[in-house]
């Protein structure tokens, strides 16, 4: 409720400040501003004390926003003279609001609250040689320190040295802030980041005998026909059964249109609460060509199977850092895709440890795709979709337009796009449902990887870019989306 309450009350205020501020001499339009400024206030107010926050966050919180409005009043106040430069001022902010503090806005309490992982809140990589002085500041402090990760291979990883640290749940920003500096000012850490609450990402023709096939409008985007021709031809023949990881809320592993295509590599993964990752699992790998529901790109199982690694909550939350567990686990057991549906704005510059976690997946020869995210802002501020060496995913309508939730991939080096709204798939329970997001058009892309790495075992993620952005065709946006993946040019420029 506060996500709503709090942002929307907040530029009620500041439209009421900027009209009374610009039009002060109109009594009407005035006594207007001044009405919006003092229904937008008590709301603002009330919604920040009314939230859950420690009050030394509220202050924090109370003194950013109202330094906004008074910049704002005094910028209008000095301009209300011309009203050339008072409507481009306006303008200004406007664009302000929407492109930059809006989303810091939405995120306020969800980053005091809810984005802060409370049984591993910071992942730290400790010196070597401070490691007793370390352990000592933090035991001090009431401050637990953990080792989460257990790679198999160690010596190509630098990730058994990097810690999770459970700060206690009384702890305030200041104090968070406090032991940070502390911490870096005495050269005990080489770096700190947030173990940052990543979340879900959810926002044709007759091929094969699924009947359902007709409700896969992404199929026609693809030229699945051409795909299957491609990969029916005597020319194709794969040289392993590749192995694709779903990093998700769990998978329905006796669903009816998943079960044959499913392998298990823990139990307590093949059940799905939330349906979140049994609708990806259906993109990427519903069983094709047996009479029941949809199909994927794969047209038998000689191309890969599907596994599931629960990483997210029943309610669709987890952390980095059980991401990271995650993709350690499918790279140790020997996956040759990853699939990451999932994700959250980035508090850090740099993420090292979705780095070092990544590399190590690249060393293992795991590919990993990623969600581009859903907040219609640039994707380099959304983790781990800006982590080096992942293929991130934007999400497309129909029309070949940028989703509107979608972010965007100016700054993403390995992008690509894919259908990501309204696609049916499957749900826990044998049902079938339509959902949007970049986390439905990531399937698409981990699915064709999958085929790709079955016919060329040792192909690397710079080369499978190279293919898929060389093959890709453009969309109406196609700088802020990259090109849209297309199956069966892709297999066939795999093959020349």
């Amino acid at each position: 409720m506060l996500e709503s309450i709090y942002p929307v009350s907040f530029i009620i205020a500041l439209a009421g400040i900027l009209i009374w501020s610009s039009w002060s001499e109109n009594k009407s339009v005035a006594t207007f501003g001044r009405i919006l400024l003092l229904t937008g206030m008590v709301s603002w107010i009330s919604s920040i004390v009314l939230s859950t926050t420690e009050w030394d966050d509220k202050l924090w919180i109370i003194a950013r926003d109202l330094m906004v409005i008074g910049m704002g009043s005094t910028l209008a106040m000095w301009t209300r003279s011309n009203r050339m430069v008072n409507l481009l001022l306006l303008m200004s902010i406007g664009f302000f609001l929407k492109m930059s503090y809006i989303p810091i806005l939405e995120n306020t309490f969800r980053t005091v609250e809810d984005h802060l992982d409370p049984k591993g809140e910071w992942l730290v990589e400790i010196n070597a040689e401070k490691l007793t002085e370390a352990r000592l500041a933090f035991s001090e402090k009431g401050v637990t320190l953990l080792s989460p990760f257990d790679p198999a291979d160690a010596d190509i990883t630098d990730l058994d040295d990097i810690y999770t640290v459970d700060l206690p749940n009384t702890w305030s920003i200041a104090d968070r802030l406090d032991l940070r500096t502390y911490l870096t000012s005495e050269d005990l850490v080489a770096w700190i980041e947030e173990n940052e609450v990543i979340e879900v990402s959810d926002r044709t023709m007759s091929l094969t005998n699924d009947p359902d096939i007709d409700k896969l409008w992404s199929f026609k985007t693809f030229d699945v026909t051409s795909l299957y021709q491609v990969l029916n031809s005597p020319l194709v023949r794969p040289k392993k059964q590749a192995l694709v990881a779903i990093l998700d809320t769990g998978v329905d592993s006796k669903h009816e249109d998943l079960a044959a295509n499913y392998v298990s590599t823990n139990n307590k993964y093949d059940r799905d609460v939330k349906g979140h990752g049994t609708h990806c699992a259906g993109i990427l790998g519903a069983v094709s060509n047996n009479k029941v529901g949809i199909a994927s790109f794969a047209p038998d199982q000689g191309f890969f199977q599907i596994t599931s690694i629960k990483v997210l909550s029943d309610l669709g939350f987890g952390s980095q850092g059980t991401t990271i567990k995650g993709m350690i686990e499918a790279a140790d057991l020997g996956a040759d895709v990853i699939s990451m549906s999932l994700g959250a704005p980035s508090t850090d510059e740099r993420q090292r440890a979705y780095g070092e976690a990544v590399k190590y997946c690249l060393d293992k020869g795991t590919i990993v795709v990623v969600a581009g995210g859903n907040s219609s802002t640039n994707a380099i501020h959304y983790s781990p979709a800006n982590t080096p060496g992942v293929i991130a995913v934007a999400a497309i309508d129909e029309n070949h337009n940028k989703a509107h939730f979608s972010n965007t991939m100016e700054d993403i080096r390995y992008a690509v796009a894919a259908p990501g709204k309204d696609i049916y798939s499957t749900y826990p329970g044998d049902k079938y449902k339509n959902l949007s997001g970049t986390s439905m058009a990531t399937p698409y892309v981990a699915s064709l990887v999958a085929i790709m790495k079955s016919i060329s075992p040792d192909i690397t993620v710079s080369q499978v870019h190279t293919i898929l952005d060389g093959t890709g065709i453009p969309t109406n946006d196609t700088k802020l989306t990259g090109k849209i993946i297309q199956p069966a040019e892709a297999v066939r420029a795999l093959l020349d």
